[in-house]
């Protein structure tokens, strides 16, 4: 597909209703249920499974009251993974308001703490990642003064291109004895228990107050909680699939998360828009900090690259002889930050020393509070 056929073709653009819930614009924009919708590496996960497991996920949360009707309000700290994708639309499908909690919090339960009191959160969970057993312990030692009715753990099976073997053992070793004192919370076991229960479905319309998302800081040098509807997430992924002069390539759109999920360019560029688009996101463990991401581009044939300027500064210093190939690149979009023309050229003639040929390299980024980009 091409930037000059219309924006009537393009998936997301076809008369779907932009005021129902994301989940659900996303299910409708969506009709080959045998397309590959997520890769972590180790799995994949079509389009007809992906929308499986958030159901399961929400009957879980159903059965735990995790919901619309009981107005809950649910923080999830979570790396960049399918698990967690499928937590967040598990939640939005019960009608529960998700707060993704940004990943440096997970350093001091201090941080958590001061978030679940301040954004008034009901329930919370943290990928096992993320959860020393000292913060787990504080979170339940405390969860009646928090009013916390759930605190959850969720378990990432971590592999791929850019896993060393030896780390991938030493997390499963680690969530194996975290499971060990921790089974009634964990989420897999939960799963295998109300995984085929009833689900609690939310209504259809749109939530004015559907998520929380979370500022980087670089303004004011604190981040803030921002509140996002379902129709804004929808609008930012029709919007994107109708813009002009780029050729998007939705007839092979594979992408990859690079960012912390809490802020917008992750949240809704990265995933609700390419879910939106039919596209196959790749998961990476520690996404564009991980110092092998550069391989998953080769290793999954990426199409589309969301990117940070960072990550192109680090890459330009590496040595010459690193196997950087970006052959199948089509689209790489700059966020995060203005970049100059300056750097601009040496990300482009960076690209095309690396295997890129008719590529389109653009500078998009722009206020949490509007979606981003």
């Amino acid at each position: 597909m091409t930037a000059s056929q219309t924006a009537e073709s393009r998936p997301a653009a076809r008369g779907i209703k932009q005021g129902q819930k994301a989940w659900k614009y996303i299910r409708s924009a969506n009709p080959d249920l045998s397309r590959i919708a997520m890769d972590d590496g180790v799995r994949q996960y079509t389009y007809g499974q992906m929308f499986h497991q958030w159901e399961r996920y929400a009957a879980v949360f159903t059965a735990l009251q995790m919901t619309e009707k009981t107005q809950a309000r649910v923080g999830l700290l979570g790396s960049t993974s399918p698990e967690t994708i499928f937590a967040f639309y598990g939640l939005n499908m019960v009608g529960a308001q998700v707060s993704l909690v940004p990943a440096h919090n997970s350093f001091s339960a201090k941080r958590i703490i001061h978030a679940i009191r301040e954004e008034k959160l009901t329930d919370f969970i943290i990928t096992d990642d993320f959860a020393p057993p000292t913060l787990v312990q504080a979170l339940l030692g405390q969860k009646k003064e928090l009013g916390l009715r759930n605190v959850l753990l969720l378990h990432l099976s971590a592999g791929g291109a850019t896993m060393n073997p030896v780390l991938t053992m030493a997390q499963e070793y680690k969530y194996m004895s975290l499971k060990s004192y921790y089974l009634p919370i964990c989420l897999d076991a939960l799963l295998t228990q109300y995984g085929d229960g009833p689900v609690a479905y939310a209504q259809e319309d749109s939530c004015e107050a559907a998520f929380i998302l979370h500022t980087s800081g670089t303004t004011s040098g604190t981040g803030k909680p921002v509140v996002h509807s379902d129709k804004g997430f929808n609008a930012a992924a029709a919007c994107f699939a109708k813009l002009e002069g780029y050729d998007l390539p939705l007839d092979n759109l594979v992408s990859s998360l690079v960012v912390d999920l809490s802020n917008a360019y992750a949240m809704i560029d990265q995933v609700h828009v390419v879910l939106s688009l039919g596209g196959t996101i790749i998961t990476v463990p520690g996404n564009a900090i991980n110092p092998e991401f550069y391989r998953v581009i080769a290793a999954h044939k990426v199409t589309l690259l969301f990117c940070i300027a960072n990550l192109f500064d680090y890459w330009i210093k590496m040595p010459e002889s690193t196997p950087f190939d970006f052959s199948s690149l089509r689209l790489v979009v700059l966020g995060g930050t203005s970049v100059s023309a300056n750097d601009k050229r040496r990300y482009y003639d960076f690209l095309q020393k690396h295997g890129c040929g008719a590529i389109t390299l653009v500078n998009g980024y722009g206020i949490s509070e509007l979606g981003g980009a």
